[in-house]
């Protein structure tokens, strides 16, 4: 998120109570670390339905397949005319997909793993609710919002298309929505308001591409298990009151 739309809070440091400085507003309500620069093995997009989170999600791993890969999701209806199994989807019992998925609502946890192994950064076009079983130390989630735009423009770019006003009017008003009261959104790493796909990506490349070469903060309970950071590239902080 550029600079101009971040809101800071004041911080101390536990260990030197004369040196102060400014966290993003975007972490406020969890124990902090400041962490070298380091690439995240996740990249969560989230957002109202028809802001274009799938299509941005396909554009970033075609971009980069090297780089980025997804991973294919679960699901217990039968297969639809044309579909193969583990190619659009995976078909499975629903006693299976019950127990596979978990807390990941149409993913599995190791398929996630699987594409971390491989060397990339799986990519997710999930719901909120699935941010609560990737948000931690495994899987290091970079929390992306893809957002609609302001009513008229977002007339203006689907006038050639067939989507009809209350349509368009359901998206801005869903996506107003999701951008002010979901907690996740709240406290996502990046908003993209996507007025066009190519700018969007390119935000987006460059919002990773910055994390390999800037410090960033990060939750302090990342820093506690399976991940080890060098300790004088962490600072551990409370925020002044």
């Amino acid at each position: 998120m550029p600079d101009k739309f971040k809101i800071y809070l004041p911080y101390i440091k536990v260990n030197d109570l004369s040196t102060s400085g400014f966290v993003p507003n975007n972490i406020r309500t969890r124990p902090v670390a400041m962490l070298c620069p380091y690439g995240r093995r996740v990249i969560a997009l989230i957002g109202a339905n028809g802001v274009g989170r799938r299509t941005l999600k396909k554009m970033l791993i075609e971009y980069r397949p090297y780089e980025f890969a997804g991973v294919v999701p679960i699901t217990s209806r039968a297969p639809k005319q044309g579909e193969q199994h583990g190619r659009e989807y995976f078909f499975e019992r629903k006693e299976d997909v019950l127990q596979l998925i978990h807390q990941l609502y149409g993913t599995t946890a190791e398929s996630v793993r699987q594409v971390i192994r491989s060397g990339r950064v799986c990519v997710l076009d999930c719901s909120p609710k699935a941010i609560s079983s990737l948000y931690n130390s495994e899987f290091m989630p970079f929390i992306v919002v893809v957002a609609s735009p302001e009513l008229d423009e977002l007339i203006q770019l689907n006038k050639e298309q067939t989507n009809n006003l209350e349509n368009l009017k359901n998206i801005c008003e869903q996506s107003c929505k999701f951008v002010n009261e979901n907690e996740w959104a709240k406290q996502a790493d990046l908003l993209l308001i996507n007025r066009n796909r190519d700018i969007s990506l390119r935000r987006l490349l460059d919002a990773l591409e910055s994390l390999k070469s800037e410090s960033q903060w990060i939750p302090l309970e990342w820093l506690q298990t399976n991940f080890q950071a060098p300790p004088q590239q962490t600072t551990k902080i409370t925020k002044r009151k």
